[in-house]
């Protein structure tokens, strides 16, 4: 009787298929396999569901499957209620049982979710599959991302020729001006002064630029300078705000520097 009963009701639902065809209108492009398809019916039916609606419901989740997938996906529900029901000659099928779909469990707030997910649906925790016991465990090779400027680094500005002696630059809330100073035209200073290096000659001007700190990252904006401002050879525009990485190239004009993050570390105790 059960078996008849779920014959009839997969046509069913291979009708409201086959209308949804009809129709030229796809409720969901995802593709299930058949594996999930009787996840979501076994979990269904496991809350109380009738069959015939929880075979309604698997026809409007993956519409567009094939009259083979219906059939197998019907073997394996029919198979799955005559072991629930514990009558004998359930499990006399020669067909093998259909792999138990691989999971993560979500170590925030313990949901399960599919094998191939990012984020927890539940709690929106990035998930972490465990490996099996016993297996090679997969080793953290992410490297730290060349654009964090932490709150206790220290940018050093290090001109070509003088990498032994660069220029230690604290990086707060102010914007720091690069350029040179000029004895003929008496002010304030930028905040980087290139003149020593022969800055005047090599095209800096006397603004050039500004690097400003934004959250956890330094920014260089090329103040409109008549030579140009390059990061790692490419030419930015003027006023473009462009975010630098730890052993950048910075060139002004022709004065070439190279960047780097000095992360100091803080002795506790």
């Amino acid at each position: 009787m059960m078996r008849r009963m779920l014959d009839a009701e997969f046509l069913l639902a291979e009708n409201i298929v086959k209308e949804n065809d009809n129709s030229g209108i796809s409720s969901n492009m995802t593709t299930y396999t058949v594996q999930q398809l009787l996840q979501e019916y076994t979990f269904q039916r496991q809350q109380g569901v009738p069959p015939n609606s929880a075979l309604q419901f698997l026809a409007r989740l993956d519409p567009g499957s094939s009259q083979e997938k219906r059939r197998e996906l019907a073997q394996w529900i029919r198979k799955w209620e005559l072991e629930r029901e514990g009558k004998p000659g359930a499990n006399g099928s020669s067909t093998p049982a259909p792999p138990k779909p691989q999971i993560i469990i979500c170590g925030n707030c313990r949901a399960e979710n599919p094998s191939d997910g990012k984020y927890c649906y539940s709690c929106g925790e990035l998930l972490m599959m465990v490996p099996p016991s016993g297996s090679t465990e997969r080793l953290d090779v992410t490297e730290p991302d060349p654009a964090m400027f932490g709150n206790l680094a220290t940018l050093l500005l290090a001109v070509r020729g003088q990498d032994d002696n660069p220029i230690h630059i604290k990086v707060g809330e102010d914007s720091i001006v690069v350029g040179r100073s000029d004895d003929t035209r008496p002010g304030v200073p930028p905040g980087i002064d290139l003149a020593p290096f022969d800055a005047k000659n090599l095209g800096v001007s006397r603004s050039h630029a500004v690097l400003q700190r934004k959250d956890n990252t330094i920014t260089l904006t090329d103040q409109g300078s008549i030579n140009h401002t390059f990061i790692n050879g490419e030419r930015i525009h003027p006023h473009e705000v462009r975010v630098i990485r730890d052993g950048d190239e910075l060139r002004f004009g022709k004065l070439s520097t190279r960047v780097s993050f000095y992360r100091e570390l803080r002795r506790l105790g």
